[in-house]
């Protein structure tokens, strides 16, 4: 979709969007509903937050923290909602 790679769970979750040639971001289109604590996920307007990574090693030190945003869009995508 749009030339990228997209992620579609109860509507559009996220895509890979290059913002320059050292970093890879992935957009999360509604990140900013996402429920957690994610820190590495930046952005402060009411929907679109980022996460950038550098590199596969980034990938790999993150991919529990990334897992944990999917798992909370899967979540606020299905409009179930459980107790913190």
């Amino acid at each position: 979709k749009y030339g990228n790679v997209h992620f579609d769970y109860g509507g559009g979750m996220a895509s890979f969007v290059q913002t320059d040639k050292r970093t890879v971001s992935l957009m999360f289109h509604r990140g900013g509903k996402i429920e957690g604590d994610f820190p590495h996920m930046e952005g402060t307007g009411r929907q679109v937050r980022f996460m950038r990574f550098a590199g596969v090693d980034e990938v790999e030190a993150r991919a529990e923290e990334l897992a944990g945003v999917v798992r909370a869009w899967c979540v606020f995508a299905s409009g179930t909602r459980t107790s913190r």
